[in-house]
């Protein structure tokens, strides 16, 4: 008897655990994501660090030489550099303003190699660029479970090539599996 009741206490104490973790997620969870990504990012010559608990995308090392301050030479479209036909287009509006548009794919193939479907997802935003490097930030189709979890892109430009990071697919509204993150080239 005793027995069953020890484990009975361990199951309550876990289960008032669990429930500690999912009370205080909005402390723990920004940081654990930060250590992943900054992790994940080490090696690259420009790295983008995302920090979901402050929204916002900073560049290191800094890149203000890459970019003149006429964003008007971004303007352009970009290809996907890993072959999945994704396309960023970049329209310039005015001052450090632009418009970034895209499409996206993810094509499902068979074990014979055939394709049997494609997700896709598109990008529609209007942000700045300061120094080469622009973030979109986005809470219109934050599908995660605690609802706190926006859609988060960077773009770094670096001559003709852009690179793009993002933290999640899910919180940005696009297909399953469906990333922009990669490397451009401008055509």
């Amino acid at each position: 008897m005793n027995m069953v009741k020890a484990v009975r206490m361990f199951l309550l104490a876990l289960i008032f655990i669990g429930l500690g973790l999912i009370a205080l997620q909005s402390f723990w969870v920004p940081k654990l994501v930060a250590a992943i990504l900054a992790h994940e990012n080490a090696g690259h010559a420009a790295q983008v660090k995302i920090s979901t608990q402050a929204s916002t995308i900073k560049n290191t090392p800094a890149v203000s030489s890459v970019v003149t301050a006429d964003n008007s030479s971004l303007k352009g479209e970009y290809l996907a550099s890993d072959g999945t036909g994704s396309e960023i287009t970049v329209d310039f509006v005015e001052g450090s303003t632009v418009h970034i548009s895209g499409i996206a794919f993810y094509p499902y193939y068979d074990e014979n190699g055939n394709q049997l479907d494609t997700n896709t997802g598109d990008l529609n935003a209007t942000t700045t660029v300061q120094n080469g490097v622009a973030h979109y930030v986005s809470s219109k189709y934050d599908f995660s479970p605690a609802g706190n979890e926006p859609c988060v892109i960077g773009f770094i430009f670096r001559g003709k090539k852009l690179q793009v990071q993002t933290d999640t697919s899910w919180s940005c509204g696009w297909g399953m599996n469906v990333n922009f993150a990669g490397e451009y080239l401008k055509k």
